[in-house]
């Protein structure tokens, strides 16, 4: 596998992440909640959760981080060029919304998609500035090791739909 280019719109910052720097066991302990299409994390991180819905096709998907109710961030990952235009605008999408939006949020920057998959853009939410730094400090190593599970496992999770929630997988 490739290394990952790590993007946070809000700032520009992009970092490449080697997947030999993230363990098979962290990667073998998310997958579980891959599978599920997200879930509370396990404990002491039992506040937090994540919504995985799929884009559409097999190399796009986009998720979010919560703690309790606040959205802390949403991210994109793409590992298919096939797949960067629409991952990239699902996740653009949400950034202009937070540029739009007249609330307090982290800096803001104008961003790019990234030039090679695979990729990760994160989008840093306004729920995340009431929430104590050493409550997330943890969570770009997450972003960056959720997004190599799901790049292991993309094909066993619900994907989004626009008939009223079902997955394609129900239908």
């Amino acid at each position: 596998m490739k290394p990952l280019l790590h993007l946070t719109m809000n700032t520009g910052v992009c970092v490449e992440q080697s997947p030999g720097d993230v363990g098979d066991d962290a990667i073998s302990a998310l997958t579980p909640l891959v599978k599920r299409g997200g879930g509370r994390l396990p404990k002491p991180l039992g506040a937090f959760r994540v919504e995985i819905p799929r884009l559409g096709r097999d190399a796009g998907v986009v998720f979010t981080v919560y703690r309790d109710h606040d959205a802390m961030v949403t991210c994109a990952v793409c590992w298919d060029d096939q797949d960067a235009e629409q991952a990239w605008n699902e996740i653009n999408g949400v950034y202009l919304q937070l540029v739009a939006a007249d609330t307090p949020s982290p800096p803001l920057h104008a961003a790019t998609m990234p030039d090679r998959i695979p990729w990760l853009a994160e989008v840093i939410l306004p729920g995340i500035v009431r929430q104590p730094s050493n409550d997330v400090s943890w969570l770009k190593d997450f972003e960056r090791c959720l997004a190599f599970a799901i790049m292991r496992e993309p094909l066993d999770f619900p994907r989004r739909s626009d008939d009223g929630g079902k997955s394609v997988n129900d239908r």
